[in-house]
């Protein structure tokens, strides 16, 4: 009796899995890949990142760049079993580049840069990340920018730096925007106008980038770019500091030591203000 109830498990077992495969067998790659990314985000069930692995392997397997994209990101990151492979995610990205995937070219020229699954070499990396940088994927044109501007992988050019720092800032780029801003404090790679630099401060100070509230905060103490407000700057350094910024919040203690309780309090309640309105009165 028993016997024959686990002969039938067995035999159904069987016939499931075969009834398994031949299904995703008729899969496209696209559709394989939205499997596995449905299992490494956890779309409608928890997140699980060996299936994620099995199903951009075989995505990845039929020629689907983005599948070979996030199969090398896996491997990169260790995500699969804990146990990251350089050398895997190196060649998956590798596959992935071949078919002109911006993102891939971008993290050949990361893995050139600090030699991992490959030996380093800072002008391969520079390569790459131009040609990341020439498909429009702003992390790389971050990268071409930093090369320029450090001279490493390439001949020092602080204008060609600028040039692609602004792109990426053009694109919503955080970190470029205010990098943008600060070339143009200091006059690196374009003419010095404080106040073009205090309105990328601005852009992504109300896009909630904690760096750039911080520097806006001191914008304005300073009164680069706009009229000195020490209200103002108050507000900002405290937005950054409750973004988790300790150089904002010294900032914002230092200036309290010049400002009266009445100015105090007015700031402490504007910047209450400016967090239920999405900033728009802080400006």
């Amino acid at each position: 009796m028993y016997k024959k109830i686990f002969i039938f498990l067995m035999s159904f077992t069987l016939a499931h899995s075969s009834f398994s495969d031949n299904v995703e067998g008729s899969l496209s790659s696209l559709d394989l890949y939205k499997l596995g990314y449905q299992f490494e985000v956890g779309i409608d069930q928890e997140a699980d990142q060996a299936k994620a692995h099995t199903y951009y392997q075989k995505a990845a397997t039929k020629g689907y760049a983005e599948a070979q994209y996030k199969l090398g990101r896996l491997y990169y990151s260790g995500d699969i079993d804990g146990r990251a492979d350089f050398a895997k995610a190196f060649d998956w990205f590798s596959k992935a580049a071949e078919q002109e995937h911006a993102a891939a070219k971008w993290a050949i020229g990361y893995m050139y840069e600090y030699g991992s699954g490959t030996d380093k070499n800072v002008k391969e990396a520079f390569a790459w990340y131009q040609k990341s940088a020439e498909l429009g994927y702003k992390d790389a044109q971050v990268s071409v920018a930093g090369m320029y501007l450090s001279g490493i992988g390439i001949e020092k050019d602080p204008k060609k730096s600028f040039d692609w720092y602004l792109k990426a800032a053009f694109q919503g780029d955080q970190w470029a925007q205010v990098l943008v801003s600060i070339s143009y404090t200091n006059g690196i790679g374009v003419e010095t106008d404080k106040y073009i630099a205090f309105n990328w401060l601005k852009l992504a100070s109300l896009n909630g980038f904690v760096p750039a509230q911080h520097l806006l905060g001191k914008a304005y103490q300073a009164g680069d770019g706009v009229k000195q407000n020490n209200k103002y700057a108050h507000v900002w350094y405290s937005l950054a500091a409750g973004g988790g910024s300790d150089e904002a919040y010294e900032a914002m203690r230092e200036l309290e030591g010049s400002m009266s309780e009445k100015e105090k309090s007015d700031a402490v309640g504007l910047a209450i203000r400016c967090n239920t309105t999405e900033y728009s009165d802080c400006i």
